[in-house]
Protein backbone atom coordinates (compact mmCIF):
# COMPACT_ATOMS: atom_id res chain seq x y z
CA UNK A 1 0.00 0.00 0.00
CA UNK A 2 1.60 3.25 -1.13
CA UNK A 3 0.68 5.48 1.81
CA UNK A 4 3.49 7.82 0.79
CA UNK A 5 1.48 9.00 -2.21
CA UNK A 6 -0.93 10.68 0.18
CA UNK A 7 1.84 12.67 1.84
CA UNK A 8 3.01 15.84 0.15
CA UNK A 9 6.79 15.96 -0.14
CA UNK A 10 6.57 19.71 0.04
CA UNK A 11 4.67 19.51 3.33
CA UNK A 12 7.28 17.13 4.76
CA UNK A 13 10.09 19.41 3.65
CA UNK A 14 8.47 22.43 5.26
CA UNK A 15 7.94 20.59 8.53
CA UNK A 16 11.50 19.34 8.64
CA UNK A 17 12.87 22.77 7.80
CA UNK A 18 11.53 23.94 11.15
CA UNK A 19 13.87 21.57 12.95
CA UNK A 20 17.50 22.67 13.28
CA UNK A 21 18.41 20.09 15.92
CA UNK A 22 20.07 16.73 15.36
CA UNK A 23 18.24 14.54 12.90
CA UNK A 24 18.18 10.81 12.30
CA UNK A 25 18.48 8.95 9.01
CA UNK A 26 18.08 10.49 5.57
CA UNK A 27 16.02 8.54 3.02
CA UNK A 28 16.80 9.34 -0.62
CA UNK A 29 13.86 8.40 -2.83
CA UNK A 30 13.91 7.11 -6.38
CA UNK A 31 12.45 10.46 -7.46
CA UNK A 32 15.50 12.31 -6.09
CA UNK A 33 13.58 13.77 -3.13
CA UNK A 34 14.93 13.31 0.39
CA UNK A 35 13.12 12.97 3.72
CA UNK A 36 14.45 12.69 7.26
CA UNK A 37 13.15 10.41 9.94
CA UNK A 38 13.58 7.39 12.21
CA UNK A 39 13.14 3.90 10.76
CA UNK A 40 10.51 2.04 12.81
CA UNK A 41 11.08 -1.44 11.34
CA UNK A 42 14.86 -1.82 11.12
CA UNK A 43 14.82 -5.57 11.73
CA UNK A 44 12.47 -6.49 8.88
CA UNK A 45 13.71 -9.55 6.98
CA UNK A 46 13.61 -9.45 3.15
CA UNK A 47 12.56 -5.84 3.34
CA UNK A 48 9.21 -5.02 1.76
CA UNK A 49 8.80 -1.47 3.00
CA UNK A 50 10.18 1.30 5.19
CA UNK A 51 8.05 2.54 8.07
CA UNK A 52 9.45 5.97 8.87
CA UNK A 53 8.59 8.32 11.70
CA UNK A 54 9.15 11.75 10.17
CA UNK A 55 11.26 14.28 12.04
CA UNK A 56 13.93 13.64 14.64
CA UNK A 57 14.10 11.56 17.80
CA UNK A 58 11.62 13.03 20.26
CA UNK A 59 10.01 15.31 17.69
CA UNK A 60 7.63 13.50 15.35
CA UNK A 61 5.56 14.85 12.49
CA UNK A 62 3.76 11.62 11.67
CA UNK A 63 4.51 8.28 10.06
CA UNK A 64 4.88 7.36 6.39
CA UNK A 65 5.28 3.91 4.83
CA UNK A 66 7.35 3.57 1.64
CA UNK A 67 7.65 0.49 -0.57
CA UNK A 68 11.14 -0.93 -0.87
CA UNK A 69 11.48 0.14 -4.50
CA UNK A 70 10.66 3.75 -3.61
CA UNK A 71 13.82 4.18 -1.52
CA UNK A 72 17.05 4.57 -3.45
CA UNK A 73 19.37 4.63 -0.43
CA UNK A 74 19.53 5.41 3.28
CA UNK A 75 22.33 7.15 5.12
CA UNK A 76 22.95 8.63 8.53
CA UNK A 77 24.41 12.16 8.59
CA UNK A 78 27.70 12.68 10.42
CA UNK A 79 28.05 15.09 13.31
CA UNK A 80 29.79 17.52 10.94
CA UNK A 81 26.89 17.36 8.49
CA UNK A 82 24.40 18.01 11.27
CA UNK A 83 26.40 20.98 12.47
CA UNK A 84 26.57 22.29 8.89
CA UNK A 85 22.77 22.10 8.66
CA UNK A 86 22.62 24.41 11.68
CA UNK A 87 25.26 26.84 10.38
CA UNK A 88 24.06 27.16 6.79
CA UNK A 89 20.87 29.22 7.40
CA UNK A 90 22.80 31.73 9.52
CA UNK A 91 25.45 32.63 6.92
CA UNK A 92 25.21 35.97 5.15
CA UNK A 93 25.53 36.08 1.37
CA UNK A 94 28.84 37.95 1.37
CA UNK A 95 32.31 36.95 0.19
CA UNK A 96 33.72 37.04 3.72
CA UNK A 97 30.94 34.96 5.29
CA UNK A 98 30.84 32.42 2.47
CA UNK A 99 34.64 32.05 2.63
CA UNK A 100 34.53 31.49 6.39
CA UNK A 101 31.99 28.69 6.02
CA UNK A 102 33.91 27.22 3.06
CA UNK A 103 37.02 27.02 5.25
CA UNK A 104 34.96 25.43 8.04
CA UNK A 105 33.74 22.82 5.53
CA UNK A 106 37.33 22.14 4.41
CA UNK A 107 38.50 21.65 7.99
CA UNK A 108 35.59 19.28 8.62
CA UNK A 109 36.03 17.34 5.35
CA UNK A 110 32.69 18.45 3.85
CA UNK A 111 34.17 18.87 0.39
CA UNK A 112 30.94 18.89 -1.61
CA UNK A 113 29.44 21.61 0.57
CA UNK A 114 32.71 23.57 0.40
CA UNK A 115 32.64 23.52 -3.38
CA UNK A 116 29.16 25.03 -3.36
CA UNK A 117 30.32 27.96 -1.21
CA UNK A 118 33.44 28.48 -3.35
CA UNK A 119 31.23 28.63 -6.43
CA UNK A 120 29.07 31.27 -4.75
CA UNK A 121 32.17 33.29 -3.80
CA UNK A 122 33.41 33.50 -7.39
CA UNK A 123 29.93 34.58 -8.46
CA UNK A 124 30.23 37.47 -6.01
CA UNK A 125 33.92 38.14 -6.73
CA UNK A 126 35.32 36.51 -9.93
CA UNK A 127 38.89 37.54 -8.96
CA UNK A 128 38.88 35.78 -5.57
CA UNK A 129 42.11 33.83 -6.06
CA UNK A 130 41.75 31.41 -3.14
CA UNK A 131 38.22 30.40 -4.15
CA UNK A 132 39.22 29.98 -7.79
CA UNK A 133 42.18 27.80 -6.81
CA UNK A 134 39.93 25.83 -4.48
CA UNK A 135 37.75 25.05 -7.48
CA UNK A 136 40.81 23.72 -9.30
CA UNK A 137 41.32 26.76 -11.52
CA UNK A 138 44.44 28.70 -12.48
CA UNK A 139 44.91 32.11 -14.07
CA UNK A 140 45.79 31.10 -17.64
CA UNK A 141 45.56 33.15 -20.79
CA UNK A 142 44.17 36.16 -18.93
CA UNK A 143 41.30 34.38 -17.18
CA UNK A 144 40.50 31.89 -14.43
CA UNK A 145 40.02 28.45 -15.92
CA UNK A 146 40.81 24.79 -15.30
CA UNK A 147 43.80 23.31 -17.07
CA UNK A 148 41.49 21.03 -19.06
CA UNK A 149 39.33 23.94 -20.22
CA UNK A 150 42.43 25.93 -21.16
CA UNK A 151 43.91 23.07 -23.17
CA UNK A 152 40.61 22.50 -25.01
CA UNK A 153 40.51 26.17 -26.00
CA UNK A 154 44.00 25.70 -27.44
CA UNK A 155 42.60 23.01 -29.71
CA UNK A 156 44.09 20.17 -27.64
CA UNK A 157 42.56 16.77 -26.96
CA UNK A 158 43.43 14.37 -24.11
CA UNK A 159 44.42 10.86 -25.19
CA UNK A 160 44.01 7.57 -23.28
CA UNK A 161 47.27 8.16 -21.41
CA UNK A 162 46.06 11.52 -20.14
CA UNK A 163 48.44 13.41 -22.44
CA UNK A 164 47.28 16.55 -24.24
CA UNK A 165 47.75 16.49 -27.99
CA UNK A 166 46.51 18.56 -30.89
CA UNK A 167 43.35 17.13 -32.41
CA UNK A 168 45.28 16.70 -35.66
CA UNK A 169 47.90 14.63 -33.87
CA UNK A 170 45.24 12.47 -32.20
CA UNK A 171 43.62 11.72 -35.52
CA UNK A 172 46.95 10.69 -37.00
CA UNK A 173 47.71 8.44 -34.04
CA UNK A 174 44.61 6.35 -34.76
CA UNK A 175 46.14 5.02 -37.95
CA UNK A 176 49.43 3.62 -36.73
CA UNK A 177 50.35 1.76 -39.89
CA UNK A 178 49.85 4.84 -42.03
CA UNK A 179 51.66 6.90 -39.40
CA UNK A 180 54.81 4.78 -39.54
CA UNK A 181 54.87 4.79 -43.32
CA UNK A 182 54.39 8.55 -43.49
CA UNK A 183 57.17 9.10 -40.97
CA UNK A 184 59.47 6.90 -43.03
CA UNK A 185 58.59 8.89 -46.15
CA UNK A 186 59.31 12.15 -44.37
CA UNK A 187 62.64 10.84 -43.08
CA UNK A 188 63.78 10.00 -46.58
CA UNK A 189 62.52 13.28 -48.05
CA UNK A 190 64.10 15.44 -45.35
CA UNK A 191 67.47 13.71 -45.71
CA UNK A 192 67.37 14.47 -49.41
CA UNK A 193 66.52 18.13 -48.85
CA UNK A 194 69.30 18.41 -46.28
CA UNK A 195 71.81 17.27 -48.92
CA UNK A 196 70.44 19.86 -51.34
CA UNK A 197 71.25 22.64 -48.83
CA UNK A 198 74.92 22.40 -49.85
CA UNK A 199 74.26 22.21 -53.62
CA UNK A 200 72.87 24.39 -56.38
CA UNK A 201 69.40 23.28 -55.23
CA UNK A 202 69.81 25.19 -51.96
CA UNK A 203 66.92 27.62 -52.53
CA UNK A 204 64.58 24.82 -53.56
CA UNK A 205 65.43 22.84 -50.43
CA UNK A 206 64.81 25.84 -48.15
CA UNK A 207 61.47 26.52 -49.78
CA UNK A 208 60.47 22.87 -49.29
CA UNK A 209 61.39 23.04 -45.59
CA UNK A 210 59.45 26.29 -45.10
CA UNK A 211 56.27 24.69 -46.46
CA UNK A 212 56.26 21.78 -43.98
CA UNK A 213 53.19 21.76 -41.73
CA UNK A 214 52.69 18.03 -41.18
CA UNK A 215 53.31 16.90 -37.55
CA UNK A 216 54.52 13.58 -38.93
CA UNK A 217 57.66 15.37 -40.15
CA UNK A 218 58.67 16.38 -36.61
CA UNK A 219 60.44 13.12 -35.76
CA UNK A 220 62.57 13.21 -38.93
CA UNK A 221 63.57 16.84 -38.41
CA UNK A 222 64.40 16.16 -34.76
CA UNK A 223 66.63 13.24 -35.70
CA UNK A 224 68.36 15.36 -38.33
CA UNK A 225 69.02 18.05 -35.72
CA UNK A 226 70.76 15.59 -33.40
CA UNK A 227 73.65 15.11 -35.83
CA UNK A 228 73.74 18.55 -37.45
CA UNK A 229 77.11 20.25 -36.78
CA UNK A 230 76.41 23.60 -38.52
CA UNK A 231 74.88 26.37 -36.40
CA UNK A 232 73.04 28.05 -39.29
CA UNK A 233 71.46 24.78 -40.39
CA UNK A 234 70.40 23.93 -36.83
CA UNK A 235 68.72 27.34 -36.53
CA UNK A 236 67.01 26.85 -39.89
CA UNK A 237 65.69 23.41 -38.87
CA UNK A 238 64.45 24.75 -35.53
CA UNK A 239 62.57 27.53 -37.31
CA UNK A 240 61.07 24.84 -39.55
CA UNK A 241 59.79 23.05 -36.44
CA UNK A 242 58.23 26.29 -35.18
CA UNK A 243 56.00 26.38 -38.27
CA UNK A 244 54.50 22.97 -37.53
CA UNK A 245 51.33 22.80 -35.33
CA UNK A 246 52.69 20.16 -32.97
CA UNK A 247 53.29 19.93 -29.25
CA UNK A 248 56.25 17.62 -29.91
CA UNK A 249 57.80 20.27 -32.16
CA UNK A 250 57.54 22.89 -29.40
CA UNK A 251 59.04 20.49 -26.85
CA UNK A 252 62.01 19.86 -29.15
CA UNK A 253 62.56 23.62 -29.45
CA UNK A 254 62.37 23.92 -25.65
CA UNK A 255 64.98 21.19 -25.21
CA UNK A 256 67.37 22.92 -27.62
CA UNK A 257 66.78 26.17 -25.73
CA UNK A 258 68.23 24.37 -22.70
CA UNK A 259 70.82 21.99 -24.12
CA UNK A 260 72.32 23.33 -27.34
CA UNK A 261 75.96 24.33 -26.69
CA UNK A 262 75.62 27.38 -28.95
CA UNK A 263 74.17 30.44 -27.21
CA UNK A 264 72.81 31.89 -30.47
CA UNK A 265 70.85 28.70 -31.09
CA UNK A 266 69.45 28.74 -27.56
CA UNK A 267 68.28 32.36 -27.81
CA UNK A 268 66.73 31.69 -31.20
CA UNK A 269 64.69 28.92 -29.58
CA UNK A 270 63.53 31.21 -26.79
CA UNK A 271 62.52 33.89 -29.27
CA UNK A 272 60.32 31.30 -31.03
CA UNK A 273 58.69 30.26 -27.74
CA UNK A 274 58.13 33.61 -26.05
CA UNK A 275 54.56 34.14 -27.29
CA UNK A 276 53.48 30.51 -26.96
CA UNK A 277 52.34 29.91 -23.38
CA UNK A 278 52.18 26.15 -23.83
CA UNK A 279 51.66 24.38 -20.45
CA UNK A 280 53.86 21.40 -21.35
CA UNK A 281 56.77 23.66 -22.34
CA UNK A 282 56.38 25.82 -19.22
CA UNK A 283 56.30 22.68 -17.04
CA UNK A 284 59.51 21.48 -18.71
CA UNK A 285 61.36 24.70 -17.89
CA UNK A 286 59.99 24.71 -14.31
CA UNK A 287 61.29 21.16 -13.89
CA UNK A 288 64.76 22.24 -15.03
CA UNK A 289 64.88 24.75 -12.15
CA UNK A 290 65.61 21.68 -10.00
CA UNK A 291 68.44 20.43 -12.21
CA UNK A 292 71.61 19.19 -10.55
CA UNK A 293 73.53 21.25 -13.13
CA UNK A 294 73.56 24.89 -12.04
CA UNK A 295 74.00 26.06 -15.64
CA UNK A 296 70.67 24.49 -16.54
CA UNK A 297 68.98 26.12 -13.53
CA UNK A 298 69.97 29.52 -14.88
CA UNK A 299 69.05 28.66 -18.46
CA UNK A 300 65.61 27.64 -17.22
CA UNK A 301 65.39 30.99 -15.42
CA UNK A 302 66.28 32.79 -18.66
CA UNK A 303 63.58 30.85 -20.53
CA UNK A 304 60.86 31.60 -17.96
CA UNK A 305 61.88 35.26 -17.97
CA UNK A 306 61.25 35.33 -21.71
CA UNK A 307 57.89 33.55 -21.47
CA UNK A 308 56.76 35.67 -18.48
CA UNK A 309 54.14 33.30 -17.07
CA UNK A 310 52.92 34.43 -13.59
CA UNK A 311 52.18 30.88 -12.45
CA UNK A 312 55.98 30.23 -12.44
CA UNK A 313 56.69 32.84 -9.74
CA UNK A 314 56.66 30.40 -6.82
CA UNK A 315 59.06 27.81 -8.34
CA UNK A 316 61.35 30.67 -9.43
CA UNK A 317 61.48 31.92 -5.83
CA UNK A 318 62.43 28.41 -4.69
CA UNK A 319 65.27 28.38 -7.25
CA UNK A 320 66.80 31.76 -6.34
CA UNK A 321 69.51 30.02 -4.32
CA UNK A 322 70.31 26.35 -5.00
CA UNK A 323 72.81 23.91 -3.58
CA UNK A 324 74.85 21.58 -5.80
CA UNK A 325 77.23 18.69 -5.13
CA UNK A 326 80.67 18.71 -6.77
CA UNK A 327 83.19 15.91 -7.09
CA UNK A 328 86.78 16.95 -6.41
CA UNK A 329 89.48 14.56 -7.65
CA UNK A 330 92.80 15.20 -5.92
CA UNK A 331 96.24 14.35 -7.27
CA UNK A 332 96.70 10.62 -7.07
CA UNK A 333 92.96 10.18 -6.86
CA UNK A 334 93.26 6.96 -8.81
CA UNK A 335 95.17 5.38 -5.97
CA UNK A 336 98.62 6.02 -7.44
CA UNK A 337 101.57 6.98 -5.25
CA UNK A 338 102.45 10.70 -5.46
CA UNK A 339 104.89 13.13 -3.88
CA UNK A 340 103.54 15.29 -1.09
CA UNK A 341 104.59 18.89 -0.36
CA UNK A 342 107.66 17.74 1.55
CA UNK A 343 108.99 15.65 -1.31
CA UNK A 344 108.14 12.31 0.31
CA UNK A 345 106.02 9.52 -1.08
CA UNK A 346 102.35 9.27 -0.16
CA UNK A 347 99.47 7.09 -1.27
CA UNK A 348 96.88 8.83 -3.45
CA UNK A 349 93.50 9.53 -1.89
CA UNK A 350 90.09 9.03 -3.54
CA UNK A 351 87.74 11.77 -4.77
CA UNK A 352 85.90 13.97 -2.30
CA UNK A 353 82.57 15.75 -2.61
CA UNK A 354 81.71 19.27 -1.59
CA UNK A 355 78.43 21.19 -1.52
CA UNK A 356 78.22 24.71 -2.83
CA UNK A 357 75.38 27.23 -2.87
CA UNK A 358 74.73 29.41 -5.92
CA UNK A 359 72.82 32.66 -6.23
CA UNK A 360 71.15 32.25 -9.61
CA UNK A 361 71.28 35.57 -11.42
CA UNK A 362 69.07 34.51 -14.37
CA UNK A 363 66.38 33.25 -11.99
CA UNK A 364 66.37 36.62 -10.23
CA UNK A 365 66.13 38.41 -13.59
CA UNK A 366 63.10 36.29 -14.47
CA UNK A 367 61.37 37.29 -11.23
CA UNK A 368 62.22 40.94 -11.85
CA UNK A 369 60.78 40.72 -15.38
CA UNK A 370 57.56 38.95 -14.40
CA UNK A 371 56.76 40.97 -11.25
CA UNK A 372 58.46 44.32 -11.82
CA UNK A 373 59.90 43.97 -8.30
CA UNK A 374 63.33 43.28 -6.86
CA UNK A 375 64.00 41.73 -3.45
CA UNK A 376 67.41 40.55 -4.65
CA UNK A 377 68.20 37.01 -3.44
CA UNK A 378 66.12 37.35 -0.26
CA UNK A 379 63.85 34.32 -0.77
CA UNK A 380 61.96 35.05 2.46
CA UNK A 381 61.09 38.55 1.28
CA UNK A 382 59.89 37.18 -2.07
CA UNK A 383 57.76 34.53 -0.35
CA UNK A 384 56.23 37.06 2.01
CA UNK A 385 55.31 39.31 -0.92
CA UNK A 386 53.91 36.37 -2.88
CA UNK A 387 51.80 35.13 0.06
CA UNK A 388 50.44 38.63 0.70
CA UNK A 389 49.69 39.08 -2.99
CA UNK A 390 47.64 35.90 -3.04
CA UNK A 391 45.90 36.87 0.17
CA UNK A 392 45.04 40.33 -1.17
CA UNK A 393 44.25 38.90 -4.60
CA UNK A 394 46.64 41.24 -6.40
CA UNK A 395 48.02 38.50 -8.65
CA UNK A 396 44.92 38.59 -10.83
CA UNK A 397 43.23 40.82 -13.33
CA UNK A 398 44.80 43.40 -15.60
CA UNK A 399 48.19 43.14 -13.90
CA UNK A 400 48.81 39.87 -15.72
CA UNK A 401 47.17 40.64 -19.05
CA UNK A 402 49.70 39.93 -21.75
Amino acid sequence: MRLFRAVSILTVALLLALDTTARADAFVLDTGAEIDGVLQNPGQQNRLNYRIELGTPGRSYGVVVLDDDQVHRVYRPTEEELRYEQLFPTVEDTVEAQWKLAEWCRNNRLLEQREGHLARIVELDPNHAEAQRGLGKSFLGGQWTTRDEFMKKQGMVKNEKGEWKLAQEMQLAEDRAGLKQSQADWAQQIKTWRKWLTTERNLEAKENFRKIRDPLAVDAITRLLEDEPLRDVRIFLIKTLANIPSGDALMTIAQYAMLDPDEEVRYTCLDLLKDRHTPNVISYFVGELKSKDNRLVNRAGTALGVIREPMTIEPLIDALVTEHLYKIVKAGGDGATTFDSRGTFSAGSGPTHIKRQHQNVEVLKALNTITGLDFSFDAQAWKYWYTQSLKNRTLTGAQWQR
